[in-house]
């Protein structure tokens, strides 16, 4: 992130009205491949330079802008976060218990959840194997020992879920599972939000060592929550190879 007014920058920034942060411009490569400046809170007239390699001299071209709300405007907890392909506030949610009437809501979570986050790290048959497993009645049975915790949007629809299970062999452990986020909110703070109230229920169980197995699209996440590398392992979705993941210990 470049701050300042224009290809010279200097200025710097400065908060605007409501506290938001003002003239900050970020450079970025879109999907294609083409290099992009997105202005914050800027004037629609904003335009950068972009000398292109080869080119004989630089040329000029508008940013895109992005308008932010005040942030001590109070979020509509039934928005939608992303609208028009802007970012809007984190939308509140509450949560309760998981329960037997919540099954197909939670399986269609977990496969749409998998199909869009892990996509990058998997082959179309993990994937495919894995939406066949949310399906089976092995997995129904998984979900209501797994002291899952719903997260739900104000109109009650299931956008996160997280869990935990003992873990036999390890006298004082337990292993975090069945995280996932809706991806319309991923990287958001729900994930991690909901670990960290699985790791708390888990402890007052009486659990004190809390360990999770991760694929490899949350690594980050548990990276961010501060959980040490155990081991690389994999896992068996039904008809499909292995799919890697990671074993994790909370430091």
């Amino acid at each position: 992130m470049r701050r300042g007014g224009g290809a010279r920058g200097g200025r710097g920034y400065a908060p605007a009205q409501g506290g938001l942060i003002d003239r900050v411009t970020i450079h970025a490569i879109d999907t294609s491949g083409n290099h992009k400046v997105v202005a914050v809170n800027g004037n629609p007239k904003n335009t950068y330079w972009l000398w292109r390699a080869g080119a004989a001299a630089p040329q000029s071209l508008p940013a895109e802008i992005i308008t932010l709300s005040p942030i001590t405007a109070k979020p509509d907890p039934a928005a939608d976060l992303w609208r028009n392909r802007r970012v809007t506030a984190l939308p509140a949610f509450t949560l309760r218990p998981y329960g037997e009437d919540d099954l197909e809501a939670v399986r269609t979570l977990h496969a749409l959840a998998f199909e869009s986050l892990a996509a990058v790290h998997h082959t179309r048959a993990q994937l495919a194997g894995h939406a066949a497993m949310t399906r089976g009645a092995a997995y129904a049975a998984d979900l209501a020992a797994s002291h899952l915790m719903l997260a739900l949007r104000a109109d009650g629809a299931v956008i996160a879920t997280a869990g935990w299970i003992a873990v036999p062999e390890e006298v004082g452990t337990a292993r975090i599972r069945k995280i996932f986020v809706h991806p319309n909110i991923a990287r958001r703070g729900v994930a991690s939000h909901l670990v960290r109230d699985a790791e708390a229920r888990a402890g007052a169980a009486g659990h004190r060592r809390i360990v999770v197995r991760a694929n490899l699209n949350a690594v980050p996440l548990y990276v961010k929550l501060g959980y040490r590398t155990l081991a690389r392992a994999a896992w068996m979705p039904a008809a499909a190879s292995p799919c890697p993941c990671i074993s994790w210990k909370n430091s």
